[in-house]
C-alpha cells in the first residue's frame, strides 16, 4: 500500500469534516473559564436571557490589544483578529450592575465574581469600578467557574451587535 495514497485522502476527509462542523456552529472551548469541550453556537433572538451562554467578539480596541499581548485573548476571526469569547449572561438590559471588589447585579453579589487588580503573573489589570444600568442593547457577560476570567468585569458590557449567537455544551469535561 502506498502511504501517499492513504494520507492525502485521509487529510482531505478530516478537513472537510472539520469545515462542515464549523459551518454547523460547532466550536471547541479550550479556555478554563467554562467547561472545556465541544459547544454549539447558533443564532437566536436577541437579547439572550440571563443564564444563557453566548459567543461574542471582543471589542477591537486598545484594551483588547493589551489583553492579546498578555495572553488573555487568542488569535481568531473577529475584528482585530481575536478569537470569540464564550461567557454566561449575568446581566440583561435594565439590570443594575455594580462592579467594586465584586460584581453585583440588582443588589445580589454574583458568585465567584471577585475583581482582581493583578493577574497570576503579578501584572496590573486595569479596571474601574462601575455602577450602571444596562442599556437595551447591552448584556453583562461573565464566567464564574474561575475567578480570573477575562470578562465584562474588566471590559464592560457587551453590545448585542458583538454577539455571534447563543452557545450550548454538546460534550464537555
Amino acid at each position: 500500500m502506498n502511504l501517499k495514497n492513504f494520507i492525502l485522502p485521509s487529510v482531505a476527509v478530516v478537513l472537510m469534516t472539520a469545515s462542515a462542523l464549523w459551518v454547523a456552529g460547532y466550536r471547541i472551548n479550550y479556555s478554563a473559564s467554562l467547561p472545556k469541550g465541544i459547544w454549539q453556537v447558533s443564532k437566536t433572538p436577541l437579547p439572550p436571557k440571563q443564564g444563557e451562554y453566548v459567543s461574542f467578539c471582543p471589542n477591537n480596541n486598545v484594551l483588547s490589544e493589551d489583553a492579546y499581548k498578555l495572553g488573555y485573548l487568542k488569535f481568531g476571526f473577529c475584528p482585530g483578529f481575536y478569537t470569540p469569547l464564550l461567557k454566561q449572561v449575568a446581566g440583561v438590559p435594565g439590570d443594575l450592575v455594580k462592579t467594586t471588589s465584586v460584581v453585583s447585579i440588582n443588589g445580589t453579589v454574583v458568585f465567584n465574581s471577585g475583581v482582581k487588580t493583578s493577574d497570576s503573573k503579578g501584572r496590573k489589570i486595569p479596571w474601574k469600578s462601575t455602577n450602571q444600568i444596562l442599556k437595551d442593547d447591552q448584556i453583562f457577560a461573565m464566567a464564574t467557574m474561575k475567578e480570573n476570567s477575562f470578562d465584562s468585569r474588566y471590559f464592560g458590557p457587551v453590545h448585542l451587535g458583538q454577539i455571534i449567537g447563543t452557545a450550548r455544551p454538546i460534550w464537555v469535561w
